[in-house]
């Protein structure tokens, strides 16, 4: 789950940072530049032809395998297909025509795990129920289940194969956040309603963390329960990453108080308890919708988000006193249009547009794959 925040970068004091955030996106805009087709860093490439297809998600999996979520118009249904690093096509399946894929740079409902691919769809008509599906690496459907009284829902690895299941249901007249808890053969554990609809929602290390309205956030345990609630200003959400079992990091807005706009990043450390210290901040520029926060380890750590509206995203490299070190935006292809990115988990980060030719509605897809200093990688 994301937040909304305009970004920029710290570097000795205010009045330096603006010079030195263009001298850095500069020279690395000018180091990517691969939009002259004549030199292009390492990428996955997908041309469906004719057919068209609507890009939703991807992961990796495997030997560097690539597998995509799509909407493929001729049949008007969603299928997974996987791809060798090359992009021979290893498998194709097609989800029921009941049902379709709820995703977004924000909501992820694509997950891979020994062999098994987990995925949540949702129903078209109302009066279905969504559905919890696995399939293995040559797309054959090893789990289906239909999760019961659960819609317009999003999914969360938990330990254990164990999963948490996000929906909405409309309740004493205000919307109000329904958690799941299912086992890896998707068998109901246990359900709880949440008294309000949480906007934004965490699973680490089994502890699920979320924001409660506007001005706290509130831990859950691995059975439901509600452990603490602490204030904490979240005008636009918070994103969270584990820097330890018993320590962690959170990035959120801070508003201007004389116009109401977002001015500044902040990154607090909280423990396990929600006793919350307050870090740094860093100004705000360049409109950055972030998505992703995790930690390298090594006091490292990194935000991922788009940049500006634009089709490229953005690396922010901190420290985590929550300082700035660096930043990188990729890739830098003038025909690209965005359509996923998210982190691999292991230091790596995968970036997924179309590409349209000779400027048609027919595009082929490409799958870029880079470290947290903004290098390419090969598949």
């Amino acid at each position: 789950c994301p937040i909304q925040m305009e970004a920029t970068m710290k570097v000795l004091n205010y009045n330096t940072i603006l010079m030195c955030l263009c001298v850095c996106l500069t020279a690395c805009s000018e180091g990517m530049d691969t939009s002259s087709g004549d030199k292009q860093p390492p990428h996955f490439e997908w041309d469906p032809g004719s057919a068209t297809v609507i890009l939703k998600d991807m992961i990796q999996y495997g030997e560097n395998n690539i597998a995509i979520l799509s909407l493929h118009y001729d049949t008007n249904r969603y299928g997974l297909t996987g791809f060798t690093p090359n992009g021979i096509q290893k498998f194709q399946k097609f989800l029921p025509a009941t049902h379709y894929i709820e995703s977004s740079y924000f909501e992820r409902n694509l997950s891979y795990s020994n062999g098994i691919f987990t995925l949540v769809i949702n129903p078209k008509d109302t009066g279905q129920n969504s559905l919890f599906i696995q399939l293995d690496t040559n797309g054959n459907i090893t789990n289906q289940k239909e999760l019961v009284q659960i819609k317009y829902a999003s999914i969360f690895p938990m330990n254990n194969g164990e999963y948490l299941v996000r929906s909405s249901i409309f309740d004493s007249l205000q919307f109000k956040t329904k958690l799941s808890k299912i086992d890896n053969d998707g068998e109901l554990k246990w359900e709880k309603v949440m008294p309000v609809s949480f906007e934004y929602l965490h699973v680490a290390n089994n502890r699920i963390y979320g924001k409660w309205n506007n001005d706290s956030i509130v831990s859950i345990d691995a059975n439901g329960d509600v452990l603490w609630k602490q204030s904490l200003m979240l005008p636009k959400g918070f994103l969270l990453c584990r820097v330890s079992s018993s320590d962690y990091r959170i990035a959120r807005i801070l508003y201007n108080p004389y116009n109401y706009i977002p001015d500044r990043l902040a990154i607090d450390a909280m423990d396990i308890d929600g006793a919350i210290t307050p870090l740094d901040t860093i100004p705000l520029n360049w409109s950055t919708d972030f998505t992703d926060f995790e930690s390298l380890g090594a006091n490292e750590l990194v935000l991922l988000g788009r940049w500006g509206g634009s089709n490229k995203i953005l690396l922010m490299r901190l420290q985590s006193d929550g300082s700035w070190v660096e930043s990188h935006l990729a890739p830098d292809e003038n025909n690209f249009s965005l359509v996923s990115f998210h982190a691999n988990g292991d230091g790596t980060y995968l970036i997924m547009g179309a590409m349209y030719i000779n400027s048609s509605y027919y595009s082929k897809t490409l799958i870029y794959k880079i470290d947290a200093n903004g290098n390419y990688l090969p598949f």
